[in-house]
């Protein structure tokens, strides 16, 4: 299991590389029908993250 700290590290880098190219966030949307479904969910990053803004 990772520690804290290379998860922390994980996700700076990934905001370190996208911050500067994806748009700011400015509204608030409603959640999707379907978002409980993934509550809990394991490897939701690994699975679904896109490098597409919005996406």
């Amino acid at each position: 299991m990772a520690s804290s700290l290379d998860c922390q590290i994980k996700w700076l880098e990934l905001n370190r590389t996208y911050a500067t190219q994806w748009p700011n966030i400015t509204r608030k949307k409603p959640a999707p029908a379907d978002a409980d479904e993934y509550k809990g969910m394991e490897g939701k990053f690994e699975k679904f993250f896109s490098d597409k803004p919005g996406g």
